[in-house]
This record gives C-alpha cells, structure tokens and sequence, in this order.
C-alpha cells in the first residue's frame, strides 16, 4: 500500500511541474478594466488552443497550460486588436498587460 501511495505523489508531481498558468489583464488608455474582451492562447509549435472572456475587472486566466511557446491575443469591437508571445515554463504563472487602443491608433499605408 505504502508503494502505491508514492508512486501516486510522484505521478502528482510530475503533472504539476510541466503545466504552468496564464494571468492578465486588460485595460483601456485610461487604465479602466476592460470586462468582456476575447482572449485567446495558441501554442506555436502545436495545435494547442483556449479561449476565455476578461471577467468584470478585466482579468482572464488560463490554467494547465503546458510549458512551451504560446502567443495571447486580445480582441474586442471598437478596439485594435493585440498580441504578446509568452513562454510559459513548468510551475510558473505569468501576468500579462495589454492596453487596448481605439481603431483609430491603427496606421494604415498612404494610397
């Protein structure tokens, strides 16, 4: 019995240490929350995917994400859209910032 209850805690431990967490927050130019933006996570060497809303004080979080090159981007309508490129390594928690800006920020090329 003893055998089986640390083979457990190392199985416990092993999943705990290759996923880490996504954090952030999303605010306006005069640094308000933004509640209800997209965000979304995308692994850059795999098919890999969550999708979640910024709650009421503009922050979003995505757990088990396993450790590896991901990009986070943020969308809402009346705002240009952002992005950051993150590495998430095991047992960590990053917190992302992104403020967002109106359409009219965007650079568009001369005709």
């Amino acid at each position: 019995m003893r055998f089986r209850f640390i083979v457990f805690l190392l199985a416990v431990r092993a999943f705990a240490t290759v996923f880490g967490t996504v954090q952030g927050v999303v605010h306006d130019p005069s640094h308000r929350p933004v509640a209800a933006v997209d965000v979304s996570l995308h692994a850059a060497n795999s098919g890999f995917e969550q999708r979640t809303r910024t709650s009421d004080k503009g922050d979003f979080e995505f757990q088990a994400v396993p450790a590896g090159e991901y990009r986070v981007h943020v969308s809402m309508a009346g705002f240009a859209e952002a992005e950051q490129s993150l590495v998430v390594a095991s047992g960590t928690a990053p917190v992302l910032h992104f403020q967002l800006r109106g359409r009219s920020h965007l650079r568009t090329a001369a005709p």
